[in-house]
């Protein structure tokens, strides 16, 4: 008696059991086409698992949230990239030494030049143009070679050197994405050391 009273309840509780989930079981005249996928996960970590789901009630575009983590990395990516697109700031000791040494082993047409180089850049940043200088420019060659220090101040500002087929030797500040602007401060102190130096020797031929 007890033994098939105990029987029938765990026959009820089952039944009770399978009629709860069936909320969740889609009607049986539903193709198999037409059942959705998982809704969670990217498409990637789905599609490796075979739950994109078919048919209409599939959504392989959605891109929900990760619950793997991948958004750290995502975030950590793009930090690191970010990173690269930005100089760091220049050592301005260096750049008074470099500066110093140009101004006084140049003469004003070559300052005035390197004041314009300098000049554009602390006013436009931002601008690409003004960041490439080319060898094969002759003003930009006699402001920049020979015994005049000027590579040795366009290092110390953060320029390298590169040789492009097209273009030949130039110098370059970070690339047309690259923000500076952690430069421009340095640019400015070499610019005013330029001009410094320039004024002066106007007045000393003034005064001769």
């Amino acid at each position: 008696g007890d033994e098939v009273t105990q029987l029938a309840m765990r026959d009820a509780m089952d039944a009770d059991e399978l009629r709860r989930a069936g909320a969740h079981v889609p009607p049986a005249d539903v193709p198999f086409d037409d059942l959705p996928g998982r809704t969670t996960g990217s498409v990637a970590w789905r599609a490796a698992r075979g739950e994109l789901g078919r048919g209409k009630g599939a959504k392989p575009n959605d891109e929900p949230k990760e619950p793997n983590g991948d958004d750290d990395d995502d975030i950590a990516k793009t930090a690191k990239e970010s990173a690269r697109k930005r100089l760091a700031p220049a050592d301005e000791s260096l750049v008074v030494v470099a500066a110093n040494r140009y101004a006084t082993s140049t003469d004003p047409e070559q300052r005035e030049t390197m004041g314009r180089i300098l000049g554009n850049l602390v006013k436009e940043p931002g601008n690409p143009k003004y960041r490439r200088l080319k060898m094969s420019n002759a003003k930009v060659a006699s402001a920049v070679g020979g015994d005049s220090f000027g590579k040795e101040l366009l290092v110390a500002l953060g320029f390298t050197a590169r040789d492009e087929p097209e273009h030949g030797i130039l110098f370059a500040l970070g690339d047309a994405a690259t923000d500076i602007s952690a430069v421009v401060p340095a640019l400015e102190l070499a610019l005013r050391r330029v001009k410094d130096e320039d004024a002066t020797g106007e007045k000393e031929a003034g005064a001769s």
